[in-house]
């Protein structure tokens, strides 16, 4: 891999980092992926072999080890050749209510979901059967977690035939369906599906940013008696100046883990459970790992100008 494309990208720009080292990972060619597809399939067998309670030969064992080892090794790759398209897919969703990190964390649980489905006898693309999984992963986590408002159940159910609606024709036409269309495909009148649209969309947050830097938001425009708008932008810049500077003394998972606990640089705080989740990690792994971080954090020297801000 080329890394001098990641040395100008700051450490505490996940993201960035994310998206750049998933452009440098080849494609797969049609080939590619079915050989594999079947390797995986093979090591998924391999495995499910050694785990029943047959008693196997020595030989029989080494050989569904290496195969099960192989099998974990396709997988791996094919995850990572399919990265950028996951990107692309949850960069449609953006400004829905989830950060775009946590889109793609969904996203990529549909990829693994549809390679476990996948099946070699169909006569298509990976790539094309996957994207529909994507998807699906991304509109249920939108539906679960964006909304500080639930909307009833029925209107969620109608959301997301439409989008099941939207995706078949996007795939067949190449373009979104109009509102008139999407209605007939769902079989509801178009007044209804534009009020289900309507009330599918996230409530306005006073912190929303309203500038593409995200360094002004809602509240910040709205009169305050108590203490002026450049006062307050200014202390507000200066800190994410300085928790980006005392960020970039860690390493990048120890940022991530503090960025997600805390509620860093624009991201929504998250439990210890939520964070090892997204790490593949234990509660207790995530507290080991977050006590390192601020002890590192603390030997910055950024960290008295930390202390003064809090």
């Amino acid at each position: 891999m080329n890394t001098k494309n990641l040395d100008n990208i700051p450490v505490t720009d996940i993201m960035s980092l994310y998206i750049a080292e998933a452009t440098q990972t080849p494609l797969l060619s049609a080939t590619e992926e079915r050989t594999l597809i079947h390797t995986i399939k093979r090591g998924t067998q391999a495995e499910k072999k050694l785990s029943q309670p047959d008693v196997l030969q020595p030989q029989t064992v080494a050989l569904l080890r290496q195969r099960v080892k192989e099998g974990k090794q396709a997988r791996t790759r094919l995850i990572k050749a399919n990265t950028r398209l996951v990107i692309s897919v949850a960069q449609k969703y953006r400004g829905m209510g989830i950060p775009l990190v946590d889109l793609v964390q969904d996203g990529n649980l549909g990829l693994m979901h549809a390679i476990d489905k996948f099946e070699l006898q169909r006569n298509t693309r990976f790539a094309t059967y996957a994207t529909w999984w994507i998807r699906q992963h991304i509109v249920r986590a939108l539906t679960n977690q964006s909304r500080s408002v639930r909307i009833p159940s029925h209107l969620t159910l109608l959301l997301q035939k439409a989008e099941q609606a939207r995706i078949a024709f996007e795939q067949k036409y190449q373009r979104d369906p109009t509102l008139p269309e999407l209605a007939q495909l769902v079989g509801v009148s178009v007044t209804k599906m534009k009020h289900a649209i309507q009330a599918a969309q996230a409530p306005l947050s006073l912190d929303a940013p309203l500038t593409a830097d995200g360094d002004m938001s809602l509240a910040e425009v709205l009169p305050d008696k108590k203490i002026s708008d450049a006062v307050r932008n200014m202390q507000r810049q200066e800190l994410k100046d300085i928790l980006q500077d005392a960020l970039c003394s860690l390493n990048i998972r120890q940022a991530r883990i503090l960025m997600l606990r805390y509620g860093l640089l624009g991201s929504e705080p998250h439990s210890r459970q939520e964070v090892g989740e997204k790490f593949g990690l234990n509660r207790e792994r995530i507290r080991q790992l977050e006590v390192d971080a601020l002890n590192k954090l603390r030997q910055s020297p950024r960290w008295q100008s930390l202390q003064d801000f809090l």
